[in-house]
């Protein structure tokens, strides 16, 4: 059963601003964006991606040693058909 709060989770998402609709974001993006932690986020995606709506990408970031890595980062899709990007 979907909660509330799980539709507006995932409106917020399907809501995002232009640049962040295109790149995505990582879910401690998301995290500091719902006031939840990770492992809240994380369990909201996995739901998100059971019905087949989520798309992965990467986008680089500077890891905590200062060196650029590959990060995972979500968006949802409009329709029922998942997308990844590399």
């Amino acid at each position: 059963m979907v909660s509330a709060f799980d539709v507006a989770f995932e409106e917020m998402l399907s809501g995002l601003g232009t640049k962040e609709l295109k790149d995505g974001m990582t879910a401690a993006e998301l995290a500091i964006r719902t006031g939840k932690s990770v492992k809240w986020v994380r369990e909201k995606l996995a739901l998100i991606a059971a019905a087949d709506r989520l798309i992965v990408g990467r986008k680089r970031q500077m890891g905590l040693d200062g060196r650029i890595v590959l990060v995972p980062v979500y968006k949802i899709a409009p329709t029922n058909k998942a997308k990844s990007r590399g």
